[in-house]
């Protein structure tokens, strides 16, 4: 990305996190009519919002979320959140804002909670330099904190800890739940084993692409070993050095994730007993874009893409393929779905490497395309849909059909049910 578009990116995005509209329903839920903020139809808007203003329509008004001094920085558009009440939102900068966010976590952006108050939208870091000070660990000094998801219901916040031994950039991460109260518990490793000494360390030390359910009661990403010391992997892995892996966290699991990538129709009492369905690689949901509903809601239902095998020195299927791992007990084959699945599929002449597009939230409806000729007189690139809930032998649906050849290049958004694409 040239200097240019990461300058015009930036002010985009500083334009679209400095402000939030906030409808009247939002503050007065019984408000719902549209008219003019100073007329009946919106009761109460003066009182309910300092945003309101009367020219404004449809019972809006405007309220500044993020702080007016930024420290010459913005608050990040990609990856916030907001509640679904509308009245707290996460977002992450690479300022420190009142030096509220402890050092460690400026590296490189520090996450902040906005909370609106009957006086309007206060900012706060998510995490204080008391409670930082307690992750640290005997002989071990901390390199990096890093957010990765918080659970609005409850308050409880995932972190990942980066820790070095001496000054060597040894690093080892630990996945940790802070609760409410401030206090911390310890999820597990994220990382078999820790880097290799004096390796040049990214931002996760080997942990790519991640998910977390809403309750925090799943969380799955993706490892890479490249820069572990030699040899050392979570048992049963046998993804070839470099390559990635899927993993997944319960609160069942403590000392070690579970591989997610298996062939295994049953609960894996161990990752020794694990069948990794390729050698080349997993990844959650598709291996680059959008990610959005590869891991359910539910945390039950988990999309992955297996990497293809040939003209490797690794062991997988032909090309690319997609599957869903299900309460982690049973695996099923998305994209070369199974004769009892689909009876009309051809998963035999022709393979082409699907991509994941998106799942509905339930992750019972799973849209990808292929310019595989899956269906008979599908040609072209199209899309389909894998109904998990449909009949057997036609749970495979070609969403883009029609008189011509399809050429669909991918899904902008899906509904949350998803029933439209």
């Amino acid at each position: 990305m040239g200097a240019a578009h990461r300058s015009w990116l930036r002010f985009v995005l500083a334009l679209a996190a400095a402000f939030a509209i906030v409808p009247l329903w939002a503050a007065v839920p019984s408000a719902l009519a549209a008219g003019d903020a100073n007329t009946a139809s919106c009761p109460g808007s003066t009182e309910s919002s300092p945003g309101f203003r009367t020219y404004l329509p449809d019972c809006r008004a405007y309220e500044l979320v993020t702080p007016p001094y930024k420290a010459g920085d913005f608050v990040a558009g990609e990856g916030a959140s907001i509640s679904p009440t509308g009245t707290a939102l996460l977002g992450e900068s690479l300022a420190n804002f009142a030096d509220e966010a402890p050092k460690v976590v400026g590296d490189p952006l520090n996450p902040y909670l906005f909370q609106r108050t009957p006086t309007g939208w206060t900012t706060s870091a998510l995490l204080s330099p008391a409670e930082a000070a307690l992750l640290v660990r005997p002989g071990k000094t901390i390199y990096r904190i890093l957010f990765r998801g918080r659970d609005d219901e409850s308050g409880r916040t995932l972190w990942s800890v980066l820790y070095r031994a001496g000054d060597e950039l040894n690093l080892e991460s630990i996945f940790y739940i802070e609760q409410p109260d401030g206090s911390f518990e310890e999820l597990g490793p994220a990382t078999p084993g820790p880097a290799a000494p004096n390796s040049f360390p990214t931002t996760s030390v080997g942990i790519s692409n991640y998910a977390v359910s809403p309750g925090l009661t799943h969380v799955v990403f993706g490892g890479i070993d490249s820069e572990l010391t030699l040899g050392e992997k979570w048992p049963g892995d046998t993804t070839a050095v470099g390559r990635e892996n899927l993993f997944e966290y319960t609160s069942a699991d403590k000392e070690e994730p579970r591989l997610v990538a298996v062939r295994n129709q049953h609960s894996l009492a161990s990752n020794t007993e694990a069948e990794l369905i390729s050698s080349c690689g997993s990844f959650l949901g598709a291996s680059f874009g959008d990610k959005r509903g590869a891991l359910s809601d539910g945390g039950q239902e988990v999309i992955f893409t297996v990497a293809g095998g040939e003209g490797f020195e690794c062991a997988g299927p032909p090309v690319d393929e997609i599957y869903v791992r299900e309460g982690g007990e049973r695996t099923l084959a998305i994209s070369e779905p199974s004769h009892e699945d689909c009876e009309e599929c051809n998963v035999t002449s022709g393979l082409e490497s699907p991509v994941f597009q998106a799942a509905s939230a339930d992750g019972s409806k799973i849209y990808f395309t292929t310019s595989q000729e899956l269906l008979p007189g599908a040609t072209g690139s199209n899309l389909y849909v894998y109904d998990l809930a449909a009949s057997p032998g036609h749970k495979v649906t070609q969403v883009s059909s029609g008189a011509g050849e399809a050429g669909v290049q991918g899904i902008v958004r899906i509904s949350e049910d998803g029933s439209h694409a």
